[in-house]
């Protein structure tokens, strides 16, 4: 399977997500398969510190520039939590949730923070995905400005391997490669597969354009088939038919 590490907020499947109104609560409930109850809870209280500490600074002077927000965002939450960067994939690193829990994640985890941080505040970021790589993007009166949330070294080897262009996502599109990751990282590896197609079902839904997401639920469907024919899934599966 293909992976990529780089609004009325929906509490049931994501299968039912129509606009995104609440970003930083979807990109919480997404990472409830990877982190138990108590790094749930503290994934919630270390968000809201990091949103609380960030309104306090900008509030203080409402007319900071572009460069001066970046760095606020990159003080408190790298200096705040002491995030580590990681290039992984296998234990949460992707996820909300997981990453503020055990402060470490890779660009998709890094950038769920700033993008979950800067929602509430208004603030307008985004991330922007290179098939390879996840980075933010702040949109500013004059030019966007790039925040690279991986270390220098980590940012070229992430960018070795790069086929496409860049694209700045929606916050629709972006929930679509956290679907498309959890779906790889945590569910094909439990074998967990009616949650993994379901997940790239709604992954597909929401951003349809995504390089890897429909060869990936086409793997997980022709899988499986594949049990139907063994006798090992049944033949009315609705995931078969999607």
């Amino acid at each position: 399977m293909h992976t990529t590490s780089g609004n009325n907020s929906e509490r049931n499947h994501p299968d039912t997500i129509k606009t995104l109104t609440h970003l930083d609560r979807i990109l919480l409930h997404l990472s409830r398969p990877a982190v138990d109850r108590q790094e749930y809870e503290t994934a919630e209280q270390r968000l809201g510190v990091i949103i609380g500490n960030i309104k306090r600074i900008l509030n203080g002077n409402p007319g900071y520039t572009d460069e001066r927000i970046v760095r606020i965002f990159q003080e408190v939450i790298f200096g705040g939590i002491r995030l580590q960067p990681t290039r992984n994939t296998g234990h949460g690193e992707s996820f909300l949730g997981s990453t503020l829990a055990r402060r470490i994640g890779n660009c998709t985890g890094l950038t769920s923070i700033y993008l979950a941080a800067a929602r509430p505040l208004g603030v307008p970021m985004f991330a922007s995905f290179g098939d390879t790589h996840v980075r933010v993007i702040l949109r500013g009166s004059s030019r966007d400005t790039i925040i690279e949330p991986m270390n220098k070294g980590m940012v070229e080897a992430a960018k070795k391997n790069m086929t496409g262009t860049w694209r700045t996502l929606t916050d629709r599109e972006f929930v679509a490669v956290i679907l498309n990751n959890r779906a790889a990282f945590l569910y094909a590896k439990k074998q967990e597969w009616r949650a993994c197609a379901r997940d790239l079902r709604a992954a597909l839904h929401l951003f349809p354009e995504h390089p890897d997401i429909p060869h990936n639920l086409q793997e997980i469907q022709q899988f499986l088939s594949e049990q139907v024919r063994r006798g090992e899934a049944r033949e009315d599966d609705p995931l078969q038919h999607s």
